[in-house]
């Protein structure tokens, strides 16, 4: 536990001494491509073909420091301040671009904000009514042509109310309503 502390301690102390960690980097490659070198003189090469064969067997520098940085640092967060300073370098050179961005952002997030709240408030809120939940809508449909003149059944709204609050087995309490068309 202590020692995973510690190394993420070292990788974020890597992200604010960079150039420090990078000519160390720089120091150590050099020394094992010596030391690669130094190894084949031993063996009887003359200098310069040791130097590059050398060179060959350890391959391309960049990629082996590539990997030590990953190590060293956190790849993720040095992404993310990598990010923010280009911003910050972009936002210096076109701020009324960035400038409208932001405005267009927060505009458009704004009205979504106010939009879903409303629909919120009017559509997915249950109306304030204890086991609201429970609430039924029933109506009659009257399908017959509008200039025709057909009664809507043979008992009025008020008596078919009354009629089925006595047969209803599953309301426990009815209400009713009769809308005009003018």
């Amino acid at each position: 536990m202590i020692s995973r502390i510690r190394s993420l301690l070292h990788r974020l102390s890597g992200l604010f001494r960079r150039t420090a960690q990078n000519q160390d980097l720089e120091e150590e490659l050099q020394s094992h491509l010596e030391m690669q070198v130094d190894e084949l003189l031993q063996q009887g090469m003359n200098q310069k073909e040791a130097y590059r064969k050398a060179r060959l067997k350890m391959g391309h520098p960049d990629p082996i420091k590539e990997a030590c940085r990953d190590q060293q640092r956190l790849p993720l967060l040095d992404s993310l301040l990598q990010d923010f300073r280009f911003s910050l370098r972009f936002w210096r050179q076109r701020p009324l671009l960035v400038l409208a961005a932001t405005v267009t952002l927060a505009l458009g997030i704004g009205i979504n904000v106010a939009i879903f709240s409303t629909i919120d408030y009017i559509l997915l809120t249950s109306i304030p009514y204890p086991d609201s939940e429970r609430l039924v809508f029933i109506s009659l449909l009257d399908e017959s042509p509008r200039n025709e003149s057909v009664t809507r059944s043979r008992l009025g709204n008020t008596q078919l109310l009354d009629f089925w609050q006595q047969e209803s087995k599953t309301m426990s309490a009815m209400a009713g309503y009769q809308s005009l068309m003018i």
